[in-house]
């Protein structure tokens, strides 16, 4: 891909991802075996990964566990208010685990397309949570056709997971619902921007994935590109540890002057890490049996000091 391309991509169209016809994620050399989640085939290529914390709500709008009671999306396209769904496994007949959404709780991370929701009430133990990303990425911001990509620091060059609306046909299968339409795709993340100039956000730092032809040095299998509807849906990352991390939520498409699509933009999490780990904080909730502790505790505090008197 020449350098010319790559450093004049500000000047092309930012189109968000719920704004552009709605259509399946587009993923090289699909197969429901080896892309769609609930097939539940050995060959899938994220079978090796807890995808229990991937929800998704009956309008197929994407919620990612961070925490028991804390999920992320995007700002431009919540699940606020609805009732979103969990699977503990890859088995669409196993059933979901539902929780709703509290409309009052949620908001957007400020200056970013990053939106938290707080559901009503926790997720159980057989549901997974994502840690993020936490490194600080920065870059001069992009003043126009001048700046090429810079370094996404240890995301850089690192063939992530991308998540999409699932091409597989869910009239033939009587298990299969809107919030467990999901594919997984991948893409190698070709550099880092700071303040996309996205719906006019003010700090919305970004992961850049460029499309690549087969038979391009930067294809790889199963390249996939975004489509709308996948907004919000994570971006995921192995580092080496076998674990899943959330870089990113998808947020926009970038496309040539000409509308032809160049590359993937996903709102970059690390460099928001603080404000979203204070908001995990801010709205966890105890156990019952932790909270039954507390009680106990408080009470028996009570106890020894009427003693004293």
């Amino acid at each position: 891909m020449s350098r010319l391309i790559r450093i004049s991509f500000l000047t092309a169209a930012l189109a968000a991802l719920c704004s552009v016809a709605t259509a399946d994620i587009v993923i090289d050399g699909y197969t429901d075996d080896t892309n769609d989640r609930f097939t539940n085939s050995p060959d899938f290529i994220a079978a090796q990964y807890d995808l229990s914390g991937l929800g998704q709500n009956s309008g197929r709008r994407w919620a990612t566990a961070l925490s028991r009671n804390v999920i992320v999306s995007a700002a431009h396209f919540t699940p606020s208010g609805s009732v979103v769904h969990f699977y503990e496994g890859n088995d669409a007949t196993a059933g979901s685990i539902s929780r709703t959404v509290n409309p009052e709780s949620g908001m957007r991370v400020p200056g970013t397309d990053i939106w938290l929701g707080v559901l009503n009430s926790n997720l159980p133990d057989t549901i997974t949570s994502y840690d993020i990303a936490s490194q600080i990425l920065s870059a001069a911001p992009n003043p126009g056709a001048e700046a090429p990509f810079d370094d996404a620091g240890d995301y850089q060059d690192v063939n992530a997971f991308l998540v999409g609306r699932s091409p597989f046909n869910t009239n033939a299968d009587a298990s299969r619902e809107a919030y467990n339409d999901q594919a997984i795709g991948r893409n190698q993340i070709t550099g880092y921007a700071e303040n996309v100039a996205f719906r006019g956000l003010a700090d919305n730092d970004t992961l850049i994935m460029w499309h690549d032809e087969d038979g391009d040095d930067d294809h790889v299998d199963f390249e996939a590109e975004y489509r709308g509807g996948d907004s919000g849906g994570p971006l995921f990352a192995d580092l080496g540890d076998g674990q899943l991390q959330v870089i990113g939520v998808n947020s926009f498409l970038l496309e040539d002057v000409d509308g032809n699509l160049i590359a993937n933009g996903a709102t970059y999490l690390g460099n928001q890490a603080d404000f979203i780990n204070n908001f995990i904080e801010l709205n966890a909730v105890p156990e019952p049996n932790s909270a039954l502790l507390i009680t106990a505790l408080f009470s028996a505090a009570c106890v020894r000091r009427r003693r004293r008197i």
